[in-house]
């Protein structure tokens, strides 16, 4: 089985005032991503919605606080609190996918037409299983998402993202790579690919 695996230290778009980092890492296996993402520092500012709503899967793995979690409800407008997105794409043709998901384990994944056009509910993607882990200055998210053919690694480019909230309101945006101008993480031209 083929895999490609790049981990990234994504950058914020605005200057940083703490030292927050927030690393991630994607793998592609056949018709397989494992993503995953870690924010390291003081986490105690920021909104991390609960999973009070969702059942844990393996109650056996509790003590060391990473669960294993149903997925949570389809849910629009995520991003306006706490989201991890991926952005996926072919070098070849207008078309991408966005998915969103939110600490609370609720979920999106979008397809477009071209540039923020003709967004729609993209059903050839599914999540398959959720890892939650939170410490005092460790917040974790790993999970792996089925396509339902092959992913073609040499065609593949994508961008992965993800919005900060805190307390006071306050939104930080982190990405592989940026605009210059405003973040936009649906900018094909930020993307990226293994090759």
């Amino acid at each position: 089985m083929k895999t490609s695996k790049k981990s990234y230290n994504l950058k914020s778009f605005t200057k940083l005032e703490n030292n927050l980092e927030l690393n991630s890492s994607i793998e592609f296996r056949e018709n397989l991503i494992y993503l995953s993402y870690s924010l390291v520092g003081d986490i105690s500012s920021i909104i991390i919605p609960d999973t009070s709503n969702i059942q844990s899967s393996k109650a056996d793995i509790i003590l060391n606080k990473e669960e294993t979690f149903k997925l949570g409800k389809r849910k629009d407008n995520l991003w306006k609190s706490t989201c991890f997105e991926l952005f996926l794409a072919s070098k070849t043709n207008k078309k991408y996918l966005e998915l969103n998901i939110s600490p609370s384990l609720d979920f999106n994944i979008y397809k477009f037409s071209d540039y923020r056009l003709g967004m729609k509910n993209e059903n050839n993607l599914e999540i398959l299983e959720i890892n939650r882990k939170k410490e005092d200055n460790y917040f974790a998210l790993n999970f792996i998402i089925r396509k339902k053919t092959i992913f073609n690694i040499k065609d593949i480019i994508f961008n992965i993202s993800a919005i900060i909230k805190y307390s006071n309101d306050k939104s930080m945006y982190y990405a592989i790579n940026h605009d210059e101008k405003k973040p936009d993480f649906h900018k094909k031209e930020n993307f990226v690919s293994f090759s």
